[in-house]
């Protein structure tokens, strides 16, 4: 306990286990960030009359409806076709590059992108490119 505990307290024996849960579902040295900040206290606080007045989930069916649809938009624009799953919204999409790879360019090309680490490349460039897009807006806006 005094090597778990010991960024967190000088007496890493009297925290208690409840923190101790706390400090051991993050990062222990991030410990500080737990809990929920006061705007997202209070964005849940103005959430919650929402979710208990719309009793037929009128506003989470369409939300659900628009990450859906934009979820299939993406893949359509990417090429690949998508398996529809009834319980999943698709809020967060994770893309694997290399399966990617595979279903647009065929095995061959996926060996050779796992091989030649073809995707920390692409995600590098694409940072870099959207900085240069950005900046280049930036200066022409006139802004400083």
């Amino acid at each position: 306990m005094d090597a778990r505990y010991g960024s967190l307290t000088t007496k890493p024996r009297d925290v208690r286990f409840i923190d101790r849960l706390v400090a051991d579902s993050r990062a222990v040295a991030l410990n500080h960030t737990a809990g929920l900040s006061v705007p997202q206290q209070l964005q849940m606080a103005l959430f919650a009359p929402s979710g208990l007045m719309d009793r037929l989930s009128r506003y989470k069916d369409a939300a659900k409806q628009l990450i859906r649809h934009r979820y299939r938009t993406l893949y359509r624009n990417i090429g690949v076709p998508v398996a529809p799953t009834p319980n999943d919204v698709n809020y967060y999409t994770l893309i694997d590059l290399q399966e990617l790879a595979g279903k647009l360019h065929g095995p061959a090309f996926e060996r050779r992108f796992v091989q030649q680490d073809l995707g920390t490349r692409f995600l590098f460039r694409l940072a870099a490119d959207r900085r240069r897009i950005l900046c280049g807006l930036h200066e022409r806006s006139g802004a400083r």
